[in-house]
């Protein structure tokens, strides 16, 4: 079952239940790892790093609980529809470690069922922007199972990378069909209206020629690089600025609208507020609503009616300095800096052939995750999908270094 977790994820929500997109989905991350590490128990050795800043952050949050006096409700299973308590931490972190240890034909099959996980939103996305959705949500919008706009448009261009990789590395007819889906996921990302998902397909394209072009000794790498942000840059902004004279708006305007992004800057001097008055130890986990009206000023409350408080900063980083405070947000800076590390490693060395296509997609699912946890707030899918890739990211580095090792002996 542990291969075909995310599609499983993506489907499990409960429509009749106010606020069930999260619960059954939280069930399944704080079981399933822990009952599939005990069945299966993975020596940690080899990955003791890349631990350790997970169970600091674990250990500070547990400090947090008992020194703010927390809720243990919203300690285990977080606040109402975020649902980032401990035990949704403990089941991804448990699964981050259990897909250190897949092997190669096991990732193959991880990807699939990723491509499976896209499919079904594709599908699900036609179905609800045409207005004719079989599940009734209390959202109202094309969000697919993830509960609102961002995080569907999010989801969908972040796996854009699976369909054009499968397009460039086939050899058959069949390579078509991939494109197809690759154009249709687009499509469906347009409809959807947030343009996090045409960002993250824009990386993608950007991650893939920064690969290949960086294979020739004729290219200088800097230059690659430099080109990819201009591309993506002149891209967006053209794009931006078509939407936004097709609306009859101004662009800047437009631009602020389409990436929130005065309401992002409202929500992050929101938690450093919160973080300078509890410093060490934070709010407690997933707790930012608790504190949010102590801190939040006159005109952002207006903003929001004053009857909304925000429970999220919409940037991960912020959000673990406010619930765990310094260390919390220390280590998981320290543990993003070594997936990060591991990836430039195998994207700058000389890949197993089999592997290329793995290594990439998963490279380019953890860049895109974390780029987008900074700004916009985590969801349990998307976590999940995000651990999953950079589990699987070591798994490779691991396997590569064993095989240097024993081609050096």
């Amino acid at each position: 079952m542990v291969h075909y977790l995310l599609p499983v994820l993506f489907v499990a929500i409960l429509p009749t239940f106010q606020g069930g997109f999260e619960i059954l989905r939280v069930l399944l991350l704080s079981t399933f790892p822990l009952f599939y590490l005990i069945v299966k128990p993975i020596s940690l050795n080899r990955i003791k790093k890349l631990v350790f800043p997970l169970v600091g952050l674990i250990i500070v949050y547990v400090l947090s609980f008992f020194y703010n006096n927390q809720n243990y409700i919203n300690f285990l299973m977080g606040h109402y529809r975020r649902n980032f308590g401990i035990l949704t931490l403990l089941g991804v972190f448990i699964l981050f470690v259990i897909f250190t240890s897949t092997k190669i034909n096991q990732r193959d099959i991880i990807i699939k069922y990723f491509y499976l996980t896209l499919v079904l939103g594709i599908f699900y996305g036609l179905f609800q922007v045409n207005n004719i959705d079989p599940i009734v949500t209390d959202s109202g919008e094309p969000g697919l199972t993830l509960g609102n706009t961002n995080f569907a448009s999010a989801f969908l261009g972040i796996l854009s990378i699976v369909p054009l990789m499968y397009f460039l590395m086939e050899k058959k007819n069949i390579k078509w069909l991939h494109l197809v889906v690759f154009f249709l996921n687009v499509y469906v990302i347009l409809q959807i209206g947030s343009v996090q998902g045409l960002v993250f397909v824009l990386i993608n394209i950007v991650l893939i020629s920064f690969h290949q072009f960086s294979k020739s000794q004729k290219i200088n790498r800097i230059n690659t690089i430099s080109a990819g942000i201009i591309f993506s840059v002149f891209t967006i902004g053209l794009l931006s600025a078509s939407f936004a004279s097709l609306q009859g708006k101004n662009f800047l305007r437009y631009i602020d609208q389409a990436v929130q992004l005065s309401s992002r800057l409202d929500h992050w001097a929101l938690a450093l507020r919160i973080a300078a008055d509890h410093f060490w130890l934070g709010v407690g986990v997933d707790d930012m609503f608790r504190f949010s009206g102590e801190y939040i000023t006159e005109s952002t409350s207006n903003l929001y009616g004053g009857f909304i408080l925000p429970d999220r900063s919409h940037n991960t980083i912020l959000d673990h300095l406010v619930g765990g405070g310094i260390f919390a947000m220390i280590f998981w800076i320290v543990f993003c800096i070594q997936i990060f590390i591991i990836i430039f490693y195998l994207l700058n060395r000389q890949i197993y052939k089999k592997e290329i296509k793995s290594t990439i997609i998963f490279s380019s699912i953890w860049v895109n995750y974390f780029v987008q946890t900074l700004i916009s707030p985590d969801q349990l899918v998307i976590f999940t999908l995000g651990m999953i890739s950079a589990g699987s990211v070591v798994a490779i580095y691991l396997e590569q270094s064993s095989f240097k090792q024993l081609r050096n002996n």
